[in-house]
């Protein structure tokens, strides 16, 4: 008996060097699972900065739904950066490279896109401040990039609470003593936001965030209810864009079912997507197109916008004329030509364009090398709204796309899906178990 467990010892301890490594990774696992139970986001020792940081951006995707919340949430944005800075200080790290040179780069664009001849007028303020915020929030990835890996609910979770208090007001058909607006034309539903095209885009984001943390990273408590509460928010502000963005979810998501499963599955997947598109292509035209011809019938179409944008690029195609100058120069009804990409035309130039869109690309390409897929699928998405509207110089959708780019700089890279049930694991735990055949005989 002495010998048969000091065999057992020896092989578990130290005997044969394939044996040791499958023994730490075995205890490795065992130590994710503690911590997943526990839901730390790491050692002992970052678990305070982790948590404080979460919670403040936490209180800002809060702040942001409000009607008067923007100032507040620039405020809690700013004690995020604060409290990340003292944190860095105390704990003796450095920053971050890669966010530091991002910052740069961005302040760099930023003051590029400055022109004097516009500086004095408040749209041209107002559009740089909210550039500028983003430096914050970069300045605060540059601060945590590798103590804490946040995690993609502190942006979507404040956003259901949103969209929970627009289904009630729904409901109750009242502003719930302040907390959301009125309806835009008594029809179009915007929340706490300034527009109903703003509502749209910013719980569309969160969407696509907590479905593809779901379908690429761990299973969401309550996903279908959350699912159901935003598609009723987002459809309810009746945004074109907010409407593509959810087709485009809705083709990516299987898309990526469709990848991950293998033989008979794959038919069942291409089964499911015909008929449930069926289903929603009869609903749209029987429910959704009257609808909308009855709550929108003087929406036009956006043509002349990039006409007039075209009109004023070849005026200055490679420099641009500066933010703010759109009003100026287009046809002094609209402050911006509601896309992103003709701002920065207009303002920059071809230069301007090509520096927005490549720190796009680099963002999106830092997180696919990291795996972290549902960031990654709410950036697209994220890009694909730029098309229709000007987030990044309205404030409060803007928050939530830099929150997307702190968990992008900030996060460890992960596998293609971490471990989402007991039979996974049990997979895991019988491969590890196989390894040591000769400690199983010994015991």
């Amino acid at each position: 008996m002495a010998r048969s467990v000091r065999a057992t010892a020896i092989n578990e301890g130290g005997g044969h060097p394939d044996c040791r490594g499958s023994v730490s990774e075995l205890t490795l696992v065992q130590e994710t699972r503690k911590r997943r139970a526990l839901s730390l986001p790491g050692p002992p020792s970052k678990l305070r900065p982790g948590r404080l940081v979460a919670s403040l951006l936490y209180l800002v995707m809060c702040l942001v739904q409000l009607p008067n919340g923007q100032p507040s949430a620039v405020i809690a944005a700013c004690l995020v950066a604060s409290a990340s800075l003292v944190l860095l200080a105390v704990a003796r790290r450095r920053l971050s490279k890669q966010a530091m040179a991002c910052l740069f780069l961005w302040l760099c664009a930023v003051a590029y896109l400055l022109r004097p001849n516009y500086l004095a007028d408040i749209e041209t303020r107002i559009e740089a401040f909210w550039l500028i915020v983003g430096s914050v929030m970069l300045l605060t990835a540059a601060a945590n990039a590798g103590a804490a890996d946040t995690s993609p609910s502190v942006l979507y979770e404040p956003a259901f609470l949103g969209a929970s208090l627009v289904l009630v007001s729904m409901v109750t058909g009242s502003t719930l003593g302040g907390l959301v607006r009125v309806p835009y034309a008594g029809t179009r539903y915007v929340g706490g936001f300034d527009g109903p095209n703003e509502m749209g885009a910013f719980y569309v984001l969160a969407l696509t965030l907590m479905v593809g943390e779901h379908i690429s990273r761990r299973r969401v408590r309550l996903v279908w209810v959350k699912t159901a509460v935003f598609l009723v928010a987002a459809i309810s502000s009746w945004s074109r864009g907010a409407m593509v963005a959810l087709a485009f979810i809705y083709v990516l998501s299987f898309s990526w079912g469709y990848a991950r499963t293998r033989g008979g599955r794959r038919l069942g997947v291409i089964t499911a997507f015909l008929l449930l598109t069926a289903a929603i292509a009869y609903l749209y035209v029987t429910a959704f197109l009257p609808q909308y011809g009855m709550i929108r019938p003087g929406a036009g179409e956006r043509g002349y916008l990039l006409e007039t944008t075209l009109g004023i690029v070849r005026q200055g195609p490679v420099f641009g004329h500066g933010l703010g100058s759109y009003w100026f120069l287009g046809d002094s009804v609209n402050a911006t030509p509601h896309s992103e990409y003709l701002l920065f035309l207009v303002s920059g130039g071809v230069i301007g364009l090509a520096l927005l869109v490549g720190l796009y690309g680099y963002w999106l390409k830092t997180a696919l090398q990291k795996r972290l897929y549902s960031e990654a699928m709410a950036l697209t998405v994220f890009y694909l709204l730029e098309l229709f509207f000007n987030n990044l110089v309205r404030g409060r959708v803007s928050f939530f796309f830099w929150g997307l780019v702190f968990l992008v700089l900030t996060g460890q890279r992960r596998g293609l899906a971490e471990t989402k049930s007991a039979s996974a694991e049990g997979q895991q735990a019988a491969s590890q178990t196989r390894v040591h055949p000769v400690a199983g005989r010994s015991a």
